[in-house]
């Protein structure tokens, strides 16, 4: 089974003498104020068998690996298919937060920018739902299908099979980001040769609940699936969409009273918003990767679950 690349290296093991002065002891025994040189070596070998040191030598078949990744496309974000928020945001890349008020269609989103990098075979799809059973989501996706020009319920279903060789769906609330990585996304890298993943968390309020336990406070609770997802993000080329409930009594900016960790975790925060019947629009709020742009508009169909450009 393939291990997620990563960029340690085997560290090497400095000699170096302590400064002296720095170990007293509250006794004030001069025989314990500064420990033998042997002692002090050891010491630092131990510290050096657990830290990564890289020397010019070891960064240089690095940086090599890294061009030849960059030239095959294997590195940056993945395309979610809206040119303007690729723009913006080289797309979805790292941990990307999307916040909004209910029913706004913020999973329709998700599950299409999953599926469609699934579908294109730019990377596996995993959705992670405490919101819809695996069913619903499947029911979701097919639903999207047919509604296409032409389309009918025997070609989405052959489109759905085609796309679901790299398509993982949980319902089980209680998984966390660390069990997913371990048990789901791993082997599936290794049997479809795909290195890169998408998630989708729908949603961080609903899973931070279960993971936390009996009597979560929810505080504590959102602060430790948000760095769980972190973690998860930083783990070779996955990426993450995790969807947050906006209580309709907060404003339209990215602020949510429970956790101060949505916007220090998150490489983009941006919320979805309604813009008439049919427009929808998504706020930056916190983009890593580029300036903040006002807005980007979109076009929902709710009866199709579909997302596309304002301006097509």
């Amino acid at each position: 089974m393939k291990k997620n690349e990563t960029t340690n290296s085997n560290a090497e093991q400095l000699d170096l003498e302590a400064p002296r002065g720095l170990a007293k002891s509250r006794s004030g025994d001069s025989s314990d104020r500064e420990p033998t040189k042997k002692k002090k070596m050891a010491r630092v070998r131990k510290r050096g068998a657990e830290t990564e040191v890289l020397t010019a030598d070891a960064l240089l078949p690095k940086v090599k690996a890294i061009r030849k990744r960059i030239e095959a496309g294997e590195l940056g974000g993945i395309p979610t298919d809206f040119s303007d928020l690729d723009d913006a945001c080289g797309g979805i890349d790292g941990l990307f937060i999307l916040g909004g008020k209910p029913g706004v269609g913020k999973s329709a989103l998700a599950i299409q920018i999953g599926t469609d990098a699934a579908e294109r075979s730019d990377a596996l799809c995993f959705i992670h739902s405490a919101e819809m059973s695996a069913t619903q989501v499947v029911g979701r996706i097919l639903q999207r299908y047919e509604a296409e020009r032409g389309a009918t319920p025997e070609s989405a279903e052959r489109r759905f099979e085609k796309m679901a060789k790299r398509l993982i769906i949980i319902d089980d609330p209680h998984l966390s980001p660390d069990d997913i990585n371990q048990r789901f996304l791993t082997p599936l890298r290794h049997q479809t040769g795909l290195k890169r993943v998408l998630c989708v968390f729908d949603s961080v309020h609903v899973l931070a609940k279960y993971q936390a336990g009996t009597s979560p406070k929810t505080k504590d609770a959102i602060d430790r699936f948000l760095t769980s997802l972190r973690r998860l993000a930083s783990t070779g080329d996955t990426h993450v969409i995790a969807l947050a409930h906006q209580p309709k009594t907060e404003s339209a900016g990215f602020y949510y009273s429970e956790s101060n960790q949505f916007d220090y975790l998150a490489d983009v925060t941006a919320v979805l918003d309604t813009s008439g019947k049919s427009g929808r629009v998504v706020r930056i709020h916190k983009n890593r990767s580029g300036p903040l742009v006002p807005e980007i508009r979109l076009r929902f169909v709710g009866h199709a679950l579909s997302f596309s450009e304002a301006s097509r």
